[in-house]
């Protein structure tokens, strides 16, 4: 790679699945993002650089084409922005079809099987009309690639989501690695166990604050998103932490049931299996606790499942959401 004037940034594992870099339908993909970026697609020089990747050059081989798009992402970052990035029909269609070029690829077991569901996510996704899922499991496909054949310190996924959130005027304190789970944040439904666990609590009752904080999350704003209501989220929780205290918060049929609306709506997320087991079991919990008139248990399965989505989404040692389970855990009768 340094004789060839590129940095030695590729893992040596991988080089095979490297050498087989499906050139021109990533450049495809990337192009199509560049077009719904109204930025970007205004910029000539990004234009023009997206459109390069469509030139033959004598000699020029699928490595070049590799370190080309590599430089193209990181001079314009916005390219494979999950949060500010725009969904179409043509990035979902082109997404797909890098998803099955990259499953053509010889890759290891785990980088093969994390884009094949992304693959059959995006496909699923295109059929029902879902632009956002399907160009975000797309994205999240390309990166399990990248992940696999990038040595670790040169992958840079995570500075990348970390300025945009920056530039939004929130702290970067999410993981790359769930960025896809963190923008299918279920808001609303979040929002309704949030606001049950409020009413529940005679002190937060009474605090025409918190009251209004909670209400707030129901609250349509032009231009605000999954991601700016996930943070609104960690703000109310983070000032009134009594909402999500599972000792002194008290159990109700509202909270109850609120609690099982939001483990379904986190179990139609896609998250690691781990993760994903973890909140199908506390909903089950909670569906069988309410059925056994056990408000108390329902409700504290509720947390715990709620807290294994949080502890995903965030950098380790955000919250506290591992004290958080082990409380509600401890909780139980």
């Amino acid at each position: 790679l340094k004789a060839k004037g590129y940095k030695p940034i590729l893992s040596a594992k991988a080089v095979e699945a490297a050498l087989s870099y499906p050139c021109r339908v990533d450049g495809g993909f990337l192009n199509t993002m560049i077009d719904a970026n109204r930025a970007l697609s205004a910029d000539e020089q990004a234009v023009r650089a997206g459109r390069n990747l469509f030139v033959d050059r004598y000699g020029r081989g699928e490595i070049d084409c590799l370190f080309e798009t590599r430089d193209l992402t990181q001079r314009w970052p916005a390219i494979l922005d999950p949060v500010s990035s725009v969904p179409t029909p043509h990035n979902c269609s082109a997404g797909i079809a890098l998803m099955a070029a990259l499953g053509a690829v010889s890759l290891p077991e785990a980088a093969a099987e994390a884009i094949r569901e992304s693959h059959d996510r995006a496909v699923l996704a295109q059929k029902q009309g879902d632009l956002a899922t399907c160009f975000r499991a797309s994205l999240s496909g390309r990166a399990s690639y990248f992940d696999l054949i990038l040595k670790p310190y040169a992958n840079d996924r995570q500075r990348r989501l970390d300025e945009t959130l920056k530039a939004k005027g929130y702290k970067p304190i999410l993981s790359a690695k769930a960025v896809e789970a963190a923008l299918s944040y279920p808001c609303r439904v979040d929002g309704g166990f949030l606001n049950t666990m409020i009413d529940a609590n005679r002190a937060l009752s009474a605090d025409e604050q918190a009251v209004r904080a909670g209400r707030n999350l129901f609250v349509d704003r032009y231009g605000r998103g999954e991601i700016d209501c996930l943070f609104e989220t960690r703000d109310l929780t983070q000032r009134w932490p009594a909402i999500l205290d599972p000792v002194s918060s008290v159990p109700t049929p509202h909270n109850c049931s609120a609690g099982i609306a939001l483990m379904a709506a986190l179990g139609a997320v896609s998250l690691p299996e781990a993760a994903a087991e973890a909140i199908r079991e506390s909903h089950d919990r909670a569906v069988l606790a309410q059925k056994q008139g056990d408000l108390a248990t329902c409700f504290r399965a509720s947390l715990s499942g709620r807290a294994s989505y949080w502890s995903l989404i965030l950098k380790p040692k955000q919250d506290g959401f591992g004290r958080a389970k082990k409380a509600a855990a401890s909780s139980d009768p």
